[in-house]
């Protein structure tokens, strides 16, 4: 009986490369002289196709060296030091089952083999892994000589090297397009910086950010049916609007409403106008030229489930679309949502103007001054004069109330109004007449505007270079009133606490 083995020769490629250049660019017989035992004509003839590849790749190196031998030894001295390994079958006589080598054997009997090995040294890890790293570094591997050294180092390092291999193994979870769109949005990604980064991810081989096509169709979906646009103006129905919200907020809380006994719900929304100026007037021709037709204002009005944009304008546009918004409101139907599982629910709608500033609530409540206090109509007469707050002056005006206690801009109107104390207390008038005590003012003013600027470095009551308003914004409202020590030494005003 005859198996066949698999017999590993190993070759000096400075041996090689001698008996090649010596012998006629052959290196045949310099294989079949490394074999001790017989040849037959299939073995032959596999050592010859080994022999022309060697010789192929030998002298692929020495025409590079345009046959040079003394450039070729100079240039591939790495080459030549190490050494060329081969298999070569090698057939046999064996009485009853041959035996494997350890790599043609199947698992089983692998482990048969290597607990064997570990029996006959007494199971003596380190002296395995010792003699796994001699056998790597004569084998030329490397890397295994490497990771087999760093395990030998120290007891704790074998936990080390297993924590990092577990935790490059923990499975990728990809990036939903909402969540990458949610991503672009909150860090004002343009659609360049997010394609570069999910490249650079592609290249270490992490592909968790979906392509730039999905993430732009997943903002589609936030946008309403029915948009209406044209070259001035862009809007979309109450309807359509509020149906499309509701559908976003049950489309993303259906497996919590699918638990709930839940057949119908209100949506409360508020809904509110704003005027935004001092944009940049492009070069652009309208085809309608109309008062409208003008890009350095905009007028908004919006609608927005947890809050919304406020809105100021003028009068005619505030009253307008505030009946526009009136009409919408009293034609609204109710939305029927059928979830997952096939309950269905249904949405109403209510909605409350409550998110104005003070110029739009005057008109809606036809306040005739800005002095005068929108809600019960008392002006800076009635509040000098009564001191009886309880005072029918000071009685709210019930349709008033349905906007009510606006809090927007508080910080700058209660900024402006200490500023505006400031700069009159010597003259202890409101209205200021005349030269000197406009000159006064003038100077008290420029005073406590250098006051602020030293102390805490804010730029008050000052015009912006674009004309649209002064640097009294919110921030700076809420640093002056973060240090009320300084805000009172400056201004002059005493602090009051109750």
């Amino acid at each position: 009986m005859s198996s066949i083995r698999r017999e590993t020769l190993r070759f000096k490629n400075s041996e090689i490369f001698e008996f090649w250049l010596r012998n006629n660019r052959n290196v045949s017989n310099y294989i079949k002289g490394k074999i001790s035992y017989e040849i037959d004509s299939e073995l032959s003839k596999l050592i010859c196709t080994k022999a022309r590849n060697l010789s192929n790749f030998i002298k692929l190196k020495w025409n590079k060296q345009t046959r040079n031998e003394n450039a070729f030894r100079k240039y591939n001295k790495k080459w030549l030091s190490r050494e060329t390994i081969s298999v070569i079958p090698k057939k046999i006589n064996t009485i009853g089952r041959p035996k494997l080598t350890y790599d043609d054997s199947c698992e089983r009997n692998k482990r048969r083999l290597a607990s064997e090995l570990a029996s006959q040294q007494g199971d003596n890890a380190q002296l395995l892994v010792h003699a796994a790293s001699i056998s790597a570094k004569k084998s030329h591997a490397t890397d295994l000589k490497f990771v087999l050294k760093q395990v030998a180092i120290s007891p704790n390092r074998p936990s080390k090297i297993r924590e990092v291999l577990n935790t490059s193994h923990k499975e990728v979870t990809p990036v939903s397009p909402d969540e990458a769109l949610k991503f672009v949005l909150e860090n004002g990604l343009t659609k360049k910086v997010y394609s570069n980064m999910r490249q650079l991810k592609i290249k270490h081989n992490c592909s968790i950010y979906p392509t730039y096509d999905k993430v732009h169709k997943s903002k589609l979906k936030c946008r309403p049916d029915e948009i209406k646009a044209n070259e001035s103006s862009v809007e979309v129905s109450l309807q359509n609007l509020l149906d499309h919200t509701a559908k976003r907020i049950l489309e993303y809380q259906d497996d919590v409403l699918c638990t709930m006994d839940v057949e119908e719900s209100i949506l409360i929304s508020s809904y509110g106008f704003d005027g935004s100026t001092g944009h940049s007037l492009l070069k652009q021709k309208f085809v309608e030229n109309t008062s409208e037709s003008f890009d350095h204002s905009l007028f908004v009005t919006s609608v927005i489930p947890i809050k919304i944009i406020s809105s100021a304008g003028n009068k005619e546009h505030i009253l307008t679309e505030n009946h526009n918004i009136k009409k919408q409101i009293e034609e609204l139907k109710s939305l029927q949502y059928t979830l997952s599982n096939g309950k269905k629910i249904k949405v109403k709608y209510n909605l409350y103007m409550t998110l104005i500033d003070g110029k739009v609530l005057n008109v809606l409540t036809e306040t005739k001054s800005a002095h005068q206090c929108p809600t019960c109509h008392a002006g800076p007469k009635e509040f000098r004069t009564i001191r009886n707050f309880d005072s029918p002056n000071f009685e709210p005006k019930t349709d008033a109330l349905k906007y009510g206690l606006n809090p927007l801009h508080a910080w700058m109107r209660s900024f402006d109004f200490v500023l505006k104390v400031s700069y009159k207390l010597d003259l202890k008038k409101w209205q200021v007449r005349g030269a000197e005590e406009k000159r006064i003012l003038a100077e008290k003013k420029q005073k406590i505007q250098k006051e602020f600027l030293l102390q805490m470095g804010l730029h008050v009551d000052k015009p912006k270079a674009n004309g649209s308003g002064n640097t009294n914004d919110g921030n700076t409202a809420r640093r002056a009133f973060s240090r009320t020590d300084f805000l009172a030494s400056i201004t002059g005003i005493n602090i009051v606490f109750k």
